[in-house]
């Protein structure tokens, strides 16, 4: 119904909070998209488990980032409303932020434009 932005985040990744810490800034930033963290360890084992939405996604198989091609924390994927890749992913906090960036600043373009004029 709407583009996902995955965030592949771990609470023991020291290099994973600045991102961690972002997130609810990126969620107001881009209330078009759904924000969801992916986390590798069980809800019950997380305190990154959010029950209302955005659901976070406990993925303890490791499926979802096989399917997406193996990639390590932290990470990012934007998929598209239709389920397809669509950017990323992207490894580490500097390029997460720039994509996120990117990722606004194509979401907005025409906002900017009609600004502009």
């Amino acid at each position: 119904q709407r583009a996902l932005l995955l965030l592949a985040v771990s609470e023991t990744c020291g290099s994973c909070v600045p991102v961690i810490e972002q997130i609810p800034k990126w969620r107001e930033l881009l209330p078009e998209l759904a924000v969801r963290v992916i986390v590798g360890t069980a809800p019950g084992d997380s305190g990154l488990t959010s029950l209302e939405e955005p659901l976070s996604l406990h993925d303890t198989q490791q499926y979802a980032r096989q399917s997406l091609g193996y990639w390590g924390t932290p990470s990012a994927v934007l998929l598209g409303a239709d389920g397809m890749l669509a950017g990323g992913p992207v490894s580490g906090e500097p390029a997460i932020s720039e994509f996120i960036a990117d990722v606004y600043l194509q979401l907005h373009a025409e906002e900017d434009a009609e600004a502009v004029q």
